[in-house]
């Protein structure tokens, strides 16, 4: 079994994240959330709960060619893996690092990514402009990061999901 992941709690009162300058903010990805590592053991996938899970060949080929040790999370969806932290790097775990440390490294690594991978934007100024943006783009939601917080393999409130249309 692998890592279990971060899961969010949810708020109903987004500004308060908005307008501070201590959380970010990205797009809420409507698929399947899937944790990668790839490298040395070639690729595994798994589940929110760190259980085995499927995933399409042309993410599988893509990074198979990793040869050094990295672990991603993110969602896939319509064959493209959105990635949004960064677990592990070659020389260990990153998750206690606080998320704009791993961001940082996350978006130099992205430099290199072509194919079926997106880094997901971590939103940190304009953040009510790019609210209102994503909002209008019929989006499901976004969601507030603490950027000091690390990366914890359970529910946290430095992980809030706020969504725009409330679930039936």
């Amino acid at each position: 079994y692998g890592m279990k992941a971060q899961l969010p709690k949810t708020t109903s009162t987004p500004s308060q994240y908005i307008n501070s300058d201590n959380w970010a903010m990205q797009q809420k990805i409507d698929g399947w959330r899937m944790i990668l590592s790839c490298g040395s053991e070639g690729v595994k996938t798994f589940n929110r709960n760190g259980e085995p899970l499927p995933c399409p060949d042309n993410i599988i080929e893509y990074f198979s060619v990793f040869t050094v040790d990295w672990t991603f999370d993110g969602e896939l969806l319509d064959g493209i893996y959105y990635i949004f932290d960064l677990l592990a790097v070659p020389t260990g775990s990153v998750t206690s690092w606080p998320l704009s440390r791993r961001y940082e490294m996350l978006n130099m690594l992205s430099n290199k990514f072509d194919g079926p991978i997106e880094l997901v934007p971590l939103i940190t100024e304009n953040k009510q402009e790019k609210f209102d943006e994503i909002k209008s783009n019929d989006s499901e939601g976004v969601v507030f990061k603490l950027l000091s917080a690390p990366y914890t393999g359970k529910r946290t409130s430095n992980f809030l999901k706020y969504k725009f249309v409330n679930q039936v």
